[in-house]
């Protein structure tokens, strides 16, 4: 979990993402299942709500996701960003963005650079 100080507002922020084609979730119950396509076949993802954060995703290289949960506090927000993955189609896991990732992981360098974009602005 990351805290950068910033003077954006939710609306400056939830523009951003959107201009990145970021879609943001609103949890009907604890959970929600996001479904993408890879070679055709359907890939789907479970992500968990987090009490007091947004949580945004976007689709990326394979049918994987990147997904931010963010929260503003006090001109503080407190970002964590991954790839979500569900092995055995029951585990779910959170893969950390990486600054190089082998082509199979390409999303996860997607993740890192957006990331990094986003927290530029942020800091703007």
């Amino acid at each position: 979990m990351q805290t950068i100080k910033t003077e954006k507002s939710y609306k400056d922020i939830g523009y951003w993402l959107r201009k990145k084609k970021f879609a943001h979730i609103e949890f009907n119950s604890k959970s929600e299942y996001i479904s993408t396509s890879w070679l055709n076949q359907p890939v789907t993802f479970k992500l968990t709500e987090k009490v007091g954060f947004e949580t945004w995703y976007k689709e990326a290289f394979g049918g994987s996701l990147i997904v931010f949960e963010l929260a503003l506090e006090n001109g503080n927000m407190k970002m964590m960003g991954y790839c979500p993955l569900l092995l055995f189609g029951f585990w779910p896991l959170k893969l950390s963005f990486k600054k190089k990732a082998g082509f199979i992981f390409k999303y996860r360098k997607q993740g890192y650079n957006i990331q990094k974009e986003f927290q530029a602005f942020l800091s703007k």
